[in-house]
């Protein structure tokens, strides 16, 4: 029997050692549990009569996924395969041996009833819905006595940690390992330093360390500890920096100044539904109000106009285009001062409420996505996330006294 090009690292070997029917690996990014479950796919699907499916969260995922089983048979296996398809919604191989590997996507957790199976591997497994497992896959591994396994980084105090957790405790037929990505030996160090230095800390812990955190998907700590103080009127003599995030009809415009001098926010508006120039009018007269104020603005799509509108209105305003890396550093730098008491506002249920579930996402490119949950707004967030990084990433003070 043809074996697959597969050379496992150390921690691997320990993982593919393990027997228990049902096991959860908890593994940072790039440790190579895709790669090595995989492998798994495909040594299980060279035996006579196996049922394997390869699930994951979104069609989108399992595609990251299959595209890497797909390539192990083209390059490896061709003679086994029997039909082979590769459509999105109906990923499916059948070898000689009369197994068959089938791609799922978990999104509607009961499309995945009714199939007797040996194999269930469940990719990015925390961001599968319990029902899936529980009430689905699981009962289709009773006749066969079949096993499963979840990889995936944490996140979270879900199904996949209680999974994880019953591994560690000893249990019959279960297992669990968790490693972070700098035990894979290809991962240079210098590479963990970099992303530790541009990664918020809990996401870090999570993505990284792999370690199982409350709220983990949350991107702020310590939101609370920040509340105190009120709004304030403009005083002599007080250099003022703010954020802005613009919109017109769906989303709202935000404007959150603080005090340069204690990183205390003391001003804030928030509206909708008006004319583009009236929006223009209340952000030249916030900064004019309070002392010239560099604002420092969204000018991502709509926000571009509005940046140079505004700069040849004579307002003291910064455009700050949006990119995947460039947010990253605006999360970061408020992250930061939260955790280190560096920044504060007044009480804000709006506020408070944004920061609370402002979250992220891991894409199947890599990429992570920032943004507050879908059907949520993120407005309030933006805006103060642009006025700390004024607050650390001053130029010349400019305070006139108007």
């Amino acid at each position: 029997m043809k074996e697959m090009r597969f050379q496992p690292h150390q921690k691997q070997k320990e993982v593919l050692n393990e027997k228990a029917r049902f096991q959860a690996w908890a593994c940072g990014r790039r440790w190579g549990k895709t790669l090595l479950a995989n492998y798994i796919v495909c040594e299980n699907s060279l035996k006579a009569g196996k049922k394997i499916w390869l699930v994951a969260p979104s069609y989108d995922l399992v595609r990251r996924c299959w595209d890497m089983v797909y390539g192990h048979y083209i390059r490896e296996f061709k003679p086994f395969i029997k039909n082979i398809n590769n459509t999105t919604g109906n990923l499916k191989i059948e070898t000689i041996f009369d197994s068959v590997v089938e791609g799922k996507s978990a999104d509607r957790p009961e499309s995945l009833v009714g199939t007797g199976l040996d194999l269930v591997v469940m990719d990015e497994a925390s961001r599968i819905k319990e029902v899936a497992w529980k009430q689905a896959l699981r009962p289709t591994l009773m006749d066969s006595q079949g096993k499963m396994i979840a990889i995936s980084t944490p996140r979270g105090m879900n199904w996949f940690h209680d999974l994880f957790v019953r591994g560690q405790s000893g249990e019959k037929d279960y297992a669990s390992f968790k490693f972070p990505s700098s035990t894979n030996p290809y991962i240079k160090k210098e590479e963990l330093d970099a992303i530790l230095q541009d990664m918020p800390q809990v996401m870090y812990r999570q993505e990284i360390l792999a370690e199982f955190i409350e709220d983990a998907g949350a991107m702020f700590r310590k939101i609370y500890d920040a509340v105190k103080g009120g709004f304030e009127e403009p005083q002599d003599n007080v250099e003022y920096v703010g954020g802005v995030d613009p919109a017109k009809y769906q989303d709202f415009t935000v404007i959150w100044i603080a005090r340069r001098d204690n990183n205390h926010c003391i001003y804030k508006d928030r509206f909708k539904d008006i004319d583009w120039t009236l929006i223009k009018d209340r952000i030249k007269n916030a900064s004019e109000k309070y002392n010239n104020a560099q604002m420092f603005l969204d000018s991502t799509g709509v926000g571009d106009p509005i940046y140079d509108d505004l700069d040849k209105m004579g307002v003291n305003i910064e455009p700050y285009k949006f990119t995947n890396e460039s947010k990253l550093n605006l999360i970061s730098n408020l992250s930061l001062m939260l955790e280190n008491s560096e920044i504060s506002y007044p009480q804000d249920d709006n506020l408070l409420n944004e920061l609370k579930v402002y979250s992220y996402e891991a894409l199947p490119s890599g990429k992570y996505r920032y943004q507050a949950p879908e059907g949520l707004h993120d407005d309030d967030v933006t805006a103060l996330m642009l006025c700390a990084w004024g607050l650390n990433n001053q130029s010349e003070p400019t305070i006139t006294v108007i």
